[in-house]
């Protein structure tokens, strides 16, 4: 919709990130009700990999809340959209609904003992 309003009004908007906004949305609602293939840690993966990789991905590829805030008309609705995602208790929400590994350099190789820092595992130090 709000696309729509942008592409009515003469703005640019392309297509692309609207399939990418829809894709993600199809990816996530397949990992969560979709049949996935395999075993059970089969799926499992699968459900790692498109719920947490894939999905979140083409969310972002879409910019929504780009979209959102080219959509609304200068004035208070705007402003209080950036205040909203400007604000602490979302940069909270945010820091709490991310994983402490959430960088690939730390995918796989990652070992956090006090659950806020992560550091990469020294390769040397493991015991044979």
């Amino acid at each position: 919709m709000a696309a729509a309003r942008l592409r009515r009004r003469g703005d640019a908007w392309p297509r692309w990130r609207d399939a990418s906004f829809g894709g993600g949305g199809i990816v996530l609602a397949w990992a969560a009700l979709g049949p996935l293939p395999g075993g059970p840690f089969t799926r499992h993966m699968a459900l790692h990999l498109l719920a947490g990789m894939a999905a979140p991905l083409l969310l972002v590829l879409a910019r929504p809340l780009t979209l959102v805030l080219r959509s609304l008309p200068p004035g208070r609705g705007r402003r209080g959209a950036v205040a909203l995602g400007l604000s602490r208790p979302v940069a909270v929400l945010v820091f709490l609904l991310s994983p402490p590994c959430s960088t690939p350099a730390a995918c796989g190789s990652c070992r956090s003992d006090e659950g806020t820092r992560c550091e990469p595992v020294d390769q040397g130090s493991r015991p044979s």
